[in-house]
C-alpha cells in the first residue's frame, strides 16, 4: 500500500521536461530536466534536503534527461531520449563535460554501472532499441542486442548479478555476457492493464520497482527464482496521483 504522495522541493523556475533522478549516499538529489534544442538548454540539478536548496548546470543545446551516478560518486553522468553522453562532477558540483561516442551507437538513452563493465540503452520511451557495453575511457560503444523493446532504462541487481532493462511494458534480464535470461510483459502479469515503463530501481533483494509513466508504480517480486520470468515471479501495481511518474530512486 502506498502512502500519499509529497512534494519535497519545488524549483523555481520550474523544471521544464523534469525526469531522471539519482540519489548519492549522503543524501543529495540529482534531477535531469530541461529538454534542451537548438533553442534551450537541458538542465542538470543537484539538490540538498539538508538545506532545501539546489544547485544547477546547464546542458548546452541538448537534452538532459537520464542522470546515471560513477560507482565512487565522483562523476554523474546524462543523455537525452536519446541523446549525446555528458559527464558532471560531483565533488565539487561542477560544469558538464561533452563525452562524444563512436562506435555502433553514438546516442543513448540510458546507462548502469556494474561490477562487469558499463552498459547501456539507445532507445526512446516506448519504442525499440539497442543494448551494449560502453567503454567511457575510449568513448566507445560496442552493441549486444538490437531491437529491445526494453531500451528506456537499465540497472544493474546484485541480486541476481544481471542487468535489467524496461521499456514499454516489458522487463528484460540479462546476463552480463549480453545473453538473455527471461522476459516478463508486465502488461500481461497485470490481466492487459496498458503500462509505460520508464525507470526501474533494484532493491538489491529480489524486489524491481518500476515508474509508470502513465501514472503507476510496479513492483516485480523475483526474489523465489532469480528469474524474472519464472511462474514464481510476482507483479502488482499502485496508483500514483497525480501521473506522469517518469523515474524512481530508493533511498536507505
Amino acid at each position: 500500500t502506498l502512502g500519499s504522495v509529497e512534494a519535497v522541493h519545488r524549483f523555481s523556475p520550474r523544471i521544464e521536461g523534469a525526469d531522471g533522478v539519482a540519489v548519492l549516499s549522503d543524501g543529495r538529489v540529482l534531477v535531469g530536466g530541461g529538454q534542451g534544442g537548438k533553442t534551450s538548454d537541458g538542465r542538470i540539478h543537484l539538490y540538498d534536503p539538508t538545506t532545501d536548496t539546489a544547485e544547477t548546470v546547464s546542458v548546452p543545446g541538448n537534452k538532459a534527461a537520464h542522470v546515471t551516478v560513477s560507482a565512487d560518486e565522483a562523476k554523474a553522468y546524462s543523455t537525452g531520449l536519446p541523446g549525446h553522453l555528458f559527464e558532471i562532477p560531483l565533488q565539487p558540483f561542477g560544469a558538464v563535460v561533452a563525452k562524444p561516442l563512436v562506435g555502433d551507437d553514438v546516442v543513448i538513452s540510458a546507462m548502469a554501472f556494474s561490477p562487469f563493465g558499463v552498459y547501456y540503452l539507445s532507445g526512446a520511451l516506448g519504442r525499440s532499441g539497442n543494448f551494449g557495453l560502453l567503454d567511457l575511457a575510449l568513448q566507445s560503444t560496442e552493441r549486444l542486442e538490437t531491437g529491445l523493446a526494453e531500451s528506456h532504462a537499465i540497472q544493474y541487481d546484485p541480486f541476481s548479478q544481471n542487468l535489467i532493462a524496461v521499456g514499454a511494458s516489458s522487463v528484460a534480464q540479462f546476463k552480463p555476457s549480453g545473453q538473455l535470461v527471461g522476459r516478463l510483459d508486465v502488461s500481461d502479469a497485470l490481466e492487459g492493464q496498458r503500462v509505460l515503463l520508464s525507470s526501474v530501481q533494484p532493491d538489491g533483494d529480489g524486489l524491481l520497482y518500476c515508474a509508470d509513466s502513465l501514472g503507476g508504480l510496479v513492483v516485480i517480486d523475483y526474489s523465489k527464482s532469480g528469474v524474472v520470468s519464472s511462474r514464481k515471479t510476482t507483479v502488482s501495481f499502485a496508483s500514483i496521483e497525480p501521473g506522469n511518474v517518469d523515474s524512481l530512486a530508493l533511498t536507505c
